[in-house]
């Protein structure tokens, strides 16, 4: 890929979707959905956006620029670096590599692949191959998670 995803582009798409606009006049248009822009507006969502910005602002140029960098020390200095756990860091990469796979989809397959990609999400199939037992980063779950206010 030419000009892959990175965390810093997918930070740009998280802060654009916080801001009024776009993404509101969408689920206005989605019946039922309206009620989901006061959620935006909250102060868990900035509280979320911030918490993200710090997991990503805590990595390294490098590690930004490719993911598959973070193994379990790195992710750990990562979570030191920005108050949260180990576990969120890699939920965390989860979500970038949803992000990058609905990426690539859309410029390789144009919209109908991205429907698709997005539909796969909103089931949970791209994460079906993540169970709990085989992930080697579950039992950081020891140190507890980090509350915020």
């Amino acid at each position: 890929m030419a000009n892959p995803f990175t965390l810093d582009d997918f930070r740009k798409q998280l802060e654009q979707m916080a801001r009024p606009g776009l993404l509101e006049k969408m689920l206005w248009l989605i019946p039922g959905m309206g009620e989901m822009t006061k959620m935006l507006h909250s102060d868990e969502h900035k509280w979320e956006m911030r918490r993200l910005g710090g997991m990503i602002d805590s990595m390294t140029p490098a590690e930004r620029n490719d993911p598959k960098l973070i193994d379990p020390s790195r992710r750990q200095r990562i979570a030191d670096g920005s108050g949260v756990s180990p576990r969120e860091v890699t939920d965390l990469i989860k979500q970038f590599e949803s992000m990058a796979s609905l990426m690539e989809a859309m410029t390789r397959g144009g919209t109908r692949s991205a429907i698709d990609k997005m539909r796969e999400l909103r089931r949970g199939e791209v994460f079906d191959d993540w169970e709990d037992d085989d992930d080697p980063w579950d039992d950081d779950d020891i140190l507890g998670r980090y509350d915020h206010p």
